[in-house]
């Protein structure tokens, strides 16, 4: 989220939180599964009942006398019964930027008494990722951030958040740039039910960092036929595809599935689109054409900070391009905040070199 827009959602927070008790109180003694809307529709149908279980690929709802089983990939939020107040002020602090706030609230939460187990599980895990989230404000908080998540996958191995922590987890080691500890990481990935898609597609991911792009092309076409059609998968899985196109100089063909996708991405998959805007400016750079290469870096500076890596590998490329641009004030500029971002960070190295 941009950070100039903070301050103003930060004076809406209390409002907001207020609604979303309100909401929630309606339903209080309920679970509530909230679908994704099917392609044509504003939103999705909702189920009531009781969650009895949870794995990374399916949620278990008891619905009157009928059981329903919901795969994970149709399920856009639950609403779990007997959720703190805190939770709620914290989900809405997050989302308007303010780190600071949600995490304390988190906490807040997550000393509550009588969590149910579900419920107390989602605390854990929304104060790791927007513990990780932060690190783009604050780098000093990645170490701890790390541990958070670390501790959560190691407490809830086969839960429904225990691939998105991973993912975070994947975030923040990728910017300190330990080739071996990335991949460990999606070597553990890849032991989670479902996730084994995900985790070539990621590591497909690091070796395009590591130029090698000819073997992530492969390691992608390998796994396409698992990758669901239009998910967020399928579309970090083409937002490689389109790097790995880029480094094997296929330009004309990269720049069209990079715009292609920016145009289908959902407005909130930031990850997808930090990733797509990234390669839709390798393309035009690649292309001689940097102006428009910054346009879309700066796409994922001030859009998309929250995804560490491809926040880093952004400013990195804006600092080589105001050099190319004879910007050098600007280029500095750009490179302190690399700096201060994200100072053990791979590409704050590139940056410093030449274009």
């Amino acid at each position: 989220m941009p950070r100039f827009l903070r301050s103003l959602y930060a004076s809406m927070i209390f409002l907001i939180v207020f609604e979303a008790a309100i909401a929630s109180t309606a339903n209080a003694q309920t679970d509530e599964i909230r679908f994704r809307p099917a392609t044509g529709q504003t939103s999705g149908r909702v189920v009531r009942g009781t969650i009895n279980a949870e794995t990374p690929r399916e949620v278990r709802i008891q619905v009157g006398n009928k059981p329903e089983t919901v795969p994970i990939e149709e399920i856009a939020e639950i609403n779990y019964a007997g959720t703190p107040p805190a939770f709620l002020e914290a989900r809405v602090r997050e989302k308007a930027g303010d780190y600071r706030g949600a995490l304390e609230n988190y906490e807040k939460a997550a000393a509550a008494s009588g969590l149910k187990p579900f419920v107390g599980q989602l605390v854990k895990f929304s104060y790791a990722a927007a513990l990780a989230a932060s690190v783009s404000e604050d780098e000093s908080r990645s170490d701890k951030a790390i541990k958070a998540l670390q501790d959560f996958v190691k407490t809830y191995p086969n839960g429904r958040h225990t691939a998105s922590a991973y993912e975070s987890l994947l975030n923040l080691v990728r910017s300190g740039g330990d080739d071996a500890r990335i991949d460990s990481v999606i070597d553990e990935l890849a032991k989670v039910p479902g996730e084994q898609a995900r985790a070539k597609v990621l590591k497909a991911d690091t070796l395009v960092d590591q130029g090698k792009a000819e073997e992530a092309l492969r390691s992608i076409d390998s796994v396409g036929a698992q990758i669901p059609a239009d998910s967020s998968l399928a579309r970090l899985a083409e937002s490689v595809r389109i790097k790995s196109l880029v480094g094997t100089k296929k330009l004309d063909e990269a720049e069209s599935k990079a715009r292609q996708l920016i145009e289908a991405a959902d407005p909130a998959d930031s990850e997808a689109l930090a990733h797509a805007y990234n390669a839709l400016g390798d393309c035009l750079r690649a292309s001689g054409k940097p102006k428009d290469a910054l346009i879309a870096y700066l796409h994922t500076d001030i859009l998309f900070d929250s995804v560490p890596n491809e926040h880093a590998r952004a400013l990195a490329a804006i600092t080589q391009l105001w050099r190319t641009l004879e910007k050098p004030d600007r280029a500095e500029q750009t490179l302190s905040k690399l700096a201060t971002a994200y100072p053990r960070s791979p590409w704050l190295k590139k940056a410093q070199g030449t274009p």
